[in-house]
């Protein structure tokens, strides 16, 4: 069970993490803007450090 844990923790954790870098890296005007781009297959395909989290 404590193995199941760590692995959640291990995946949870590099997910932020790899989330936070790559949207330090985009220039996104507003909470609008941002949930505008998500849909976007051209924010898809380049910010794969995103999709990847």
């Amino acid at each position: 069970m404590s193995f199941y844990i760590i692995l959640y923790l291990v995946f949870t954790i590099s997910g932020l993490i790899l989330m936070k870098k790559e949207l330090m890296n985009t220039s996104i005007n507003g909470l609008s803007g941002l949930v505008k781009s998500l849909f976007g297959i051209k924010f898809l395909t380049g910010h794969w450090q995103f999709v990847l989290g």
